[in-house]
């Protein structure tokens, strides 16, 4: 089981996601020393937002209603 983390900037608004793919291709792959970098610094930075109606090609669709993330779609 994976689990994918949001990280969100001032005022709610999401501002990265986390996900295992960037482990595996930004720490693991690079020999990333965790410990001593930042999540920004790993993480997938400005995800798209979408509402219910949006249509596009994704892999992970966070889905907001009012600047809140009501859910995740993994693709």
């Amino acid at each position: 089981m994976f689990l994918d983390f949001f990280v969100n900037c001032s005022k709610r608004l999401l501002c990265g996601i986390l996900t295992h793919q960037d482990i595996k291709t930004r720490v693991v792959a690079c020999e990333l020393d965790i410990e001593n970098n930042p999540i920004s610094a790993v993480m997938t930075k400005n995800p798209v937002l979408v509402t219910s109606d949006t249509h596009g090609k994704f892999r992970y669709l966070p889905v907001v209603e009012e600047e809140d993330v009501v859910v995740v779609l993994d693709i």
